[in-house]
C-alpha cells in the first residue's frame, strides 16, 4: 500500500506460489507485467522460471540479510 502500485501477481509472498504449484502462471504475469523491482528471499525456494527471468532481465541492486533486491534492466 506504501508503493501505492498494485503487485505483478495476485501472489506477493513464495508460499502461496508453492503450495499452489503455480510457478508457471507466475512466471508468465512477471514477464507479462514487468515489475520494477522484484525482491527475493534466499531462505523460500525458488524455482527455475524466476532464475531465468532475473538473469535475463534484472539486476541485482542490494541485498541484506536473506533478501536480495532486482530491479528490471532498461531495453
Amino acid at each position: 500500500p506504501l508503493s501505492r502500485r498494485l503487485p505483478a501477481t495476485p501472489y506477493v509472498v513464495a508460499y502461496h506460489i508453492i503450495e499452489r504449484n503455480l510457478y508457471e502462471k507466475i512466471s508468465k504475469q512477471i514477464v507479462e507485467k514487468k515489475p520494477a523491482i522484484i525482491i527475493v528471499d534466499s531462505n523460500v525456494k525458488k524455482f527455475i522460471q524466476l532464475d531465468l527471468i532475473l538473469s535475463k532481465e534484472y539486476f541485482k541492486v542490494n541485498s541484506f540479510s536473506s533478501l536480495a533486491v532486482y530491479k528490471r534492466r532498461l531495453i
